[in-house]
């Protein structure tokens, strides 16, 4: 995963002309110490251990049922009777604690999660405008991150879906960008793909739907951007289809 990361930092056309094996190195070096800032600022908002609220007790719950081979969570409904939302999280966590991950665990790894969205976010912004780009983007990231924890309800120590969403709106738009820059069919459909997995772990991600058409008329124009929300719409329903 790393390896592919770094890759996407150091790939020539990121690259200037005089690219030297020494300014790749840097980039990598700036791709880790976003990564660890991120999980820096993850672990001072979330602390070593998660919190019990309502929601994550309710998760509890459901995860003790499922482990007991009674699994009955569908998803949360939405205003579509055949589309649900927030599943995909919980299944997750369910199948975690079924290969005997702890949630002590869990929220280690959603906070590493988060600070791996700092960095792609920083990535996304240097294949934009260079190292400015990549500063500028992580740390307005971070800085929305942090203001949204205050004022939401939502506390950073649960494990909740909305620890991952982070994740999966950088994920987006790092690919989303590279199939502009490279006028990439494939890597819009992942991008599509991308986005209908965060639209099944919370529907917020819906406001993606019109970005990923507007990214689609940039890699090869209205057919384009149609598939990009064809394929987001697909995988959507694709994954929390009620039969």
């Amino acid at each position: 995963m790393m390896a592919i990361l770094a890759k996407n930092i150091t790939a020539d056309d990121g690259l200037p002309s005089d690219g030297t094996k020494r300014h790749k190195l840097l980039l990598v070096f700036a791709f880790f110490c976003l990564l660890f800032s991120g999980f820096l600022l993850a672990y001072h908002m979330g602390g070593p251990t998660p919190v019990l609220t309502p929601d994550t007790i309710n998760d509890e719950k459901f995860i003790r049922t499922c482990l007991d081979d009674a699994c009955y969570f569908t998803g949360m409904g939405t205003s579509s009777e055949l589309l649900t939302h927030g599943a995909n999280f919980i299944h997750f966590k369910t199948f975690l604690r079924f290969i005997g991950v702890s949630e002590d665990t869990l929220h280690i790894f959603l906070e590493f999660v988060f600070a791996l969205s700092v960095a792609l976010t920083g990535v996304a912004g240097y294949r934009i405008a260079k190292s400015v780009g990549a500063g500028t983007s992580a740390l307005m990231f971070a800085f929305l991150i942090c203001t949204l924890a205050k004022d939401l309800s939502f506390h950073p120590a649960m494990t909740y879906n909305h620890r991952v969403i982070p994740f999966f709106g950088a994920l987006f738009l790092l690919l989303a960008i590279k199939a502009t820059k490279k006028k990439s069919l494939l890597l819009l459909v992942l991008s599509g793909v991308v986005l209908g997995i965060g639209t099944n772990i919370h529907m917020q991600f819906l406001a993606g739907f019109p970005a990923i058409f507007v990214f689609g008329l940039f890699v090869r124009g209205f057919g384009a951007g149609l598939l990009g929300v064809l394929v987001a719409t697909l995988t959507s329903f694709i994954t929390s289809f009620e039969a």
